[in-house]
């Protein structure tokens, strides 16, 4: 099967269920494993490539989608070139990746046809779903469901330590001018990871915040995840935080619990590394419980 992937997590799916050598073609964003970076780069995104501020990104995705014109750009010979039996992509976010209709309507005249494929996972559970049923299209549907069991495990012993611990107020942010939470599977993962996430829903999309809101919530806990960045690339955009009205009364930074986390990594893809994320969540809510737990390198950094 000759596979196209342009979706981050679902590059990672593939090559967790060992298939990755069927892949030949990716979006810009599709960095790991890291050897996925040597693939072909069929899909782009329509941004400048001058480093902008957050305020500037959320202006011009916004302007970009208001106009109809996407995020993306996809390079329509090269995909032909590929001949792909099966394209991956979405239906979740236009922010995120190419929706599955416009790749439709790039693919619509292709002879032979790929099949679309597209994941819509709004919850931890459809994580798993959507695992299990890429593994059955590319024939990997045994190996799919043992690496879901696997991954459910990991979620189980994270529920089990946690079990009737006090449960700290938490806001997880997504991003950081203008403040938006952090929606879908997030406050599932705090919840989980022992902690309670007062100004999202689990399953919603993430939302403007305005900044007296979180003032009046006082989280004891602030995670900074900013979509689409590392834990360094975080660290070095969110110092601003610390000159808003407020800042040093929040429960929070008075007790040194602001942390910068890989949302890239571990929390922005719908894939595989989510569960890497609620364990790294459980060891900052609940470290007494989680002390064996040794965090991965460059995964988390104090504000």
């Amino acid at each position: 099967m000759r596979i196209v992937s342009f979706l981050p997590s679902a590059t990672e799916i593939l090559y967790a269920l060992k298939v990755g050598d069927s892949v030949l073609g990716v979006s810009h964003e599709c960095d790991y494993p890291p050897r996925v970076r040597r693939k072909p780069v069929v899909m782009k995104a329509n941004l400048p490539s001058k480093p902008l501020s957050d305020r500037q990104i959320d202006r011009r995705v916004r302007k970009a989608l208001r106009s109809g014109n996407g995020l993306y750009y996809i390079d329509t010979p090269l995909l032909e070139k590929i001949k792909p039996d099966l394209i991956v992509t979405q239906k979740l976010c236009d922010v995120c990746a190419v929706s599955s209709d416009a790749v439709e309507e790039v693919v619509r005249h292709f002879s032979p046809k790929p099949t679309v494929f597209s994941l819509h996972p709004h919850s931890l559970v459809g994580v798993f779903d959507d695992i299990v049923k890429l593994g059955e299209r590319v024939g990997k549907y045994g190996a799919a469901r043992r690496y879901v069991t696997h991954l459910k495990q990991r979620v189980l012993r994270v529920q089990g330590k946690v079990k009737g611990l006090k449960r700290p107020r938490v806001f997880s942010m997504e991003w950081c001018d203008p403040i938006m939470n952090a929606g879908h599977w997030i406050p599932e993962m705090v919840e989980i990871a022992g902690g309670v996430e007062g100004l999202s829903e689990k399953g919603e999309p993430s939302k403007r915040i305005p900044w007296g809101e979180v003032r009046r919530y006082q989280p004891e806990i602030l995670f900074l995840m900013p979509c689409g960045f590392s834990m360094h690339q975080t660290f070095q955009r969110v110092k601003h935080l610390k000159q808003l009205p407020g800042w040093r009364d929040l429960p929070a930074v008075r007790r040194d619990q602001v942390y910068c986390l890989d949302g890239s990594s571990y929390y922005n893809r719908p894939g595989p590394r989510l569960i890497d994320g609620l364990e790294i969540m459980a060891k900052l809510i609940h470290p007494e419980k989680f002390r064996s737990l040794h965090l991965k390198k460059d995964a988390v950094r104090c504000l």
